[in-house]
C-alpha cells in the first residue's frame, strides 16, 4: 500500500497490522451491513477484550492462561528475547506519534473488519478497493488519525517527489489521502521474449538481437506508471482506512499512448476517484437503515446461514467467489485463452457464495465453513459428488490414537476426470498419457487407473503422536521427532496390488542389494525402505486391508490391529467419542476426525522446544561429514561458539515462556469435525471443547 514509509508510520502500520491477526468480539451491525453490493469479500473479527473476557469466564484456558498477569508476563519475556534496543527504539518512535504500545490494546474495544470492493473495467482489469475499519471510540480514533498524519509527515520529509499528501472535505469529515507514485522504466511483458528463429542464426546475429534489445531498453525513459491511494478517515468511533491496489503497468502505458502525450489523470486510472466515493457513500450511511448490500445478498443464499454454528462470533466472514471466479476467467482470457480454457473446464465458475464463522457456544469453539456449490456441478467440481460414510470408528481404531480421520474419495475417477480436463483443454496432451499409461503398464503390469480405483474410496488416517528424538543425534536438515501415524484402505481388488507386489520382488531380484526386499509379516505382504528413507516406512497389503505406516514400531502395531479385526480397548467405545457426539451433530459425510486435543497440545508444546533446542546444539551452519569445530579457523569456531550460546539462551526463555505441561494438560478436550455435501453446497464444520472453568 504504502511502500517507502518509515519510522513513525512503519510503527503505525505494523500495529494495525499485528491487530488485525488477533480474534475480536462485539457487534456492530450497522456498519456491517452497509458495506456496498459490489464487496466480494468481507471478513469480520470481534474485539480481543470481549472474547477474552468470555473466556475467563467460562473455560479454563481463560481463567488460568489468559489472566491480564500471564498476558503481561508473556510480553516481557517476548522483549527479553528480543533485542532491548530494537524494543526501546520502537517506544521511541511511537513517542513520537503521541502513542504508546499498550496504545494498540485500544483497537479491540471494537470490531474490525476488511473488506474487498471490485468493480469491472472494459479491456481492464478489475479494480480492486480495500476498505477497513477499527472501533477504538471516538477520542481513541481521532489520537491514530493524528498519529497516522504525524507519520505521514515524517516519510514526506524523506520523499516529497513521489509521495503526495492531501487534506479533503468529505460530506463534512476530514480524510487524509496520502500517494505514492512509482516511477521507473516500463517494458511490455514480452519485451525480452526471443523469436525462436533469432538462434537458428549465426552467433554475430545473435549477439546482434541483444545488443539491439539492451540499446532499446536504455532508451527507454522512466515514467510514472503506477499510483497506490490510502485514505483514513475518523467517524463515529471509528478510523475508516480505503486504499487502492497496484495497477496492470502494461495498460496504464498504453493508456497515456493512447492520449497523444498529454498527462493522463492516475487518481482516476488508478482508482483514488472511486475510492473516494466509496468512502463517501459507507460513511454517508453510517446510522441509517441498512437496505440490502453485500451481507445481506450473502445471507439470503440458500443453505448459507443454516450452515452457520451457534454460539458468540469471534470471526466471520463471506466471499462472492462465483463472481471473483468469472471476473478471473474473464481477465484471463483477455491473455492467455488457451489458460482460460482450462480454467472454464474446471467447472470453478460455477462456485456461489461462500461463508465462515468461529463461535464460542458456552465452552465449546465452534467453527464452520460454507462453499456454495449448486448441483449440475461440472469439471473438478464433480469430484465432490462421493460416497457419504458414517460418522463411526472402525473396531480395529485402538484409543491411545490422538487422532483418526476418515475420508471417502475415488482416486481412479480423480485420475480420469483430471485427464479428460486436460485432453479437452490440450489435445497433445493424450499422447503423454498414453505413454505413461503404456510405460507402467510393461514395466508393473498395471495402469495408474487400475492402481488408484483398487485402494477403494474409503481412507483412514491413524496419527499416533510424536517421538521425541535426541537433539545431539540429529542432522541439520532432520526433523527433531518421528511422526507416528498409518493410512489404511480396504482395497476392492487385491489382485491389483498381487500383482504390483509380484513386480517389486522381481525387480528386487534384478537389482540385488540395491532393490526393493519383499517381507511376509504377520500374514501379510509388504515393503520395508527403513534404511533406504531414512526412517521407519512400512507399505503392506493382505487379509483384505492395504495400509503404508511410518515411525517406529507403528508397521507391528498396525499389522497386529488389522490382522485381529478388533482392538482390545476400541476408540468407538470410548467416552471421547461419544462426548463427540454431543457437542457436534454427526450425519454421514465425506470426512470424518476426531481428536484427543489434549494429547495433540502437549505433543505440540514438545515439539516446539525440541526443535529449538535442536537448533541451539547445531548452531548457524551445517558441519560437513568428518568436520567439527576444531577444524574451523579461530574465528568462526568462536563465531559458532558464541551463536550457540545465544540460541540455547533463547531456547531457555522460550521454555518459560510457554506453558508449562501441568498448565495445559486438562485444558483442552476432544475435537472433531466432519465434511459433507448437499445439494446446496459443501460444509466443512467443527466444535473443540475446552474444559469449563474450575
Amino acid at each position: 500500500m504504502i511502500r517507502r514509509m518509515k519510522r513513525g508510520l512503519t510503527c503505525v502500520v505494523a500495529g494495525f497490522a499485528l491487530l488485525a491477526t488477533s480474534l475480536l468480539a462485539a457487534q456492530s451491525p450497522s456498519s456491517w451491513q452497509h458495506l456496498p453490493d459490489e464487496t466480494v469479500l468481507a471478513v469480520r473479527v470481534n474485539a480481543p477484550n470481549k472474547t477474552i473476557e468470555l473466556l475467563r469466564e467460562r473455560t479454563r484456558l481463560g481463567a488460568e492462561l489468559l489472566t491480564d498477569e500471564r498476558i503481561e508476563g508473556m510480553v516481557e519475556k517476548l522483549k527479553e528475547m528480543g533485542e532491548q534496543a530494537d524494543f526501546d527504539e520502537m517506544v521511541a518512535e511511537l513517542a513520537k506519534l503521541g502513542l504508546k504500545p499498550e496504545d494498540f490494546k485500544l483497537l479491540g474495544n471494537g470490531e474490525i473488519v476488511f473488506s474487498l470492493i471490485m468493480e469491472e473495467r472494459p479491456q481492464r482489469d478489475p479494480l480492486f478497493i480495500g476498505l477497513t475499519w477499527v472501533e477504538p471510540g471516538q477520542e481513541h480514533a481521532a489520537r491514530f488519525f493524528e498519529a497516522i498524519g504525524k507519520g505521514v509527515e515524517e516519510a514526506l520529509k524523506e520523499d516529497d517527489e513521489t509521495m503526495r499528501r492531501v487534506d479533503f472535505d468529505l460530506n463534512g469529515v476530514k480524510v487524509m489521502h496520502l500517494s505514492q507514485s512509482e516511477v521507473r522504466k516500463h517494458v511490455p511483458s514480452d519485451f525480452w521474449n526471443v523469436p525462436p528463429e533469432i538462434w537458428e542464426g549465426t552467433e554475430e546475429q545473435i549477439n546482434e538481437f541483444f545488443r539491439n534489445r539492451q540499446e532499446a531498453y536504455e532508451a527507454i525513459q522512466p515514467a510514472k506508471v503506477d499510483q497506490s491511494n490510502f485514505m483514513v478517515a475518523v467517524h463515529g468511533g471509528k478510523l475508516v482506512m480505503v486504499n487502492t491496489f497496484p495497477q496492470n503497468a502494461d495498460d496504464v502505458v498504453k493508456m497515456r499512448e493512447a492520449a497523444g502525450g498529454r498527462e493522463i489523470d492516475f487518481d482516476e486510472v488508478t482508482g483514488a476517484k472511486k475510492a473516494t466515493a466509496l468512502l463517501g457513500r459507507f460513511l454517508q450511511a453510517q446510522g441509517r437503515p441498512a437496505q440490502g448490500g453485500f451481507v445481506a445478498r450473502m445471507a439470503a443464499t440458500p443453505g448459507l446461514s443454516d450452515a452457520m454454528p451457534a454460539g458468540d462470533r469471534m470471526v466471520e466472514g463471506y466471499v462472492d467467489a462465483g463472481r471473483l471466479m468469472r471476473a478471473a476467467a474473464t481477465a484471463l482470457g483477455q491473455q492467455d485463452e488457451g489458460g482460460a480454457k482450462v480454467f472454464r473446464a474446471m467447472g470453478l465458475e460455477g462456485l456461489g457464495a461462500a461463508g465462515f464463522a468461529l463461535t464460542l457456544d458456552n465452552n465449546i469453539m465452534r467453527s464452520s465453513v460454507y462453499v456454495g456449490l449448486p448441483a449440475q456441478r461440472t469439471g473438478l467440481l464433480t469430484l465432490l459428488e462421493q460416497r457419504e460414510l458414517p460418522a463411526v470408528v472402525p473396531a480395529w481404531v485402538p484409543n491411545d490414537v490422538a487422532s483418526y480421520m476418515h475420508a471417502s474419495f475415488d482416486l481412479g475417477k480423480a485420475y480420469e476426470v483430471i485427464k479428460k480436463l486436460v485432453i479437452d483443454a490440450m489435445p497433445e496432451a493424450r499422447e503423454g498419457f498414453d505413454m505413461a499409461e503404456g510405460g507402467m503398464r510393461e514395466e508393473m503390469g498395471i495402469t495408474p487407473v487400475d492402481l488408484l480405483g483398487s485402494v477403494g474410496t474409503a481412507h483412514h488416517w491413524l496419527y499416533w503422536g510424536l517421538t521425541m528424538k535426541n537433539p545431539e543425534d540429529v542432522g541439520m536438515f532432520e526433523p527433531p521427532f518421528d511422526i507416528q501415524q498409518s493410512f489404511v484402505w480396504r482395497p476392492t481388488n487385491e489382485r491389483t496390488f498381487n500383482t504390483l507386489f509380484d513386480r517389486l520382488k522381481a525387480m528386487g531380484e534384478e537389482m540385488g542389494e540395491h532393490g526393493p526386499k519383499i517381507v511376509e509379516e504377520q500374514g501379510f505382504t509388504g515393503l520395508r525402505a527403513d534404511e533406504e528413507m531414512g526412517m521407519n516406512v512400512g507399505f503392506f497389503h493382505g487379509r483384505g486391508f492395504l495400509t503404508m505406516t511410518m515411525g517406529e514400531g507403528v508397521t507391528e502395531k498396525t499389522l497386529a490391529l488389522l490382522r485381529q479385526g478388533q482392538a482390545a480397548n476400541p476408540l468407538a467405545n470410548e467416552a471421547m467419542f461419544r462426548r463427540a457426539g454431543q457437542i457436534l451433530r454427526l450425519r454421514p459425510n465425506m470426512a470424518f476426525s476426531i481428536d484427543d486435543s489434549n494429547k495433540s497440545m502437549l505433543n505440540l508444546r514438545e515439539m516446539v522446544l525440541t526443535a529449538a533446542k535442536q537448533a541451539a546444539g547445531q548452531g548457524p551452519m551445517m558441519m560437513p561429514p568428518g568436520m567439527d569445530d576444531a577444524d574451523l579457523p579461530p574465528e568462526a569456531r568462536e563465531w559458532m561458539e558464541q551463536m550457540r550460546k545465544d540460541q540455547a539462551e533463547a531456547a531457555e526463555k522460550l521454555e518459560k515462556l510457554i506453558p508449562t505441561r501441568e498448565e495445559i494438560d486438562g485444558v483442552f478436550g476432544v475435537s472433531v469435525g466432519q465434511v459433507y455435501v448437499t445439494r446446496q453446497g459443501i460444509i466443512i464444520e467443527g466444535a473443540g471443547e475446552l474444559a469449563p472453568k474450575r
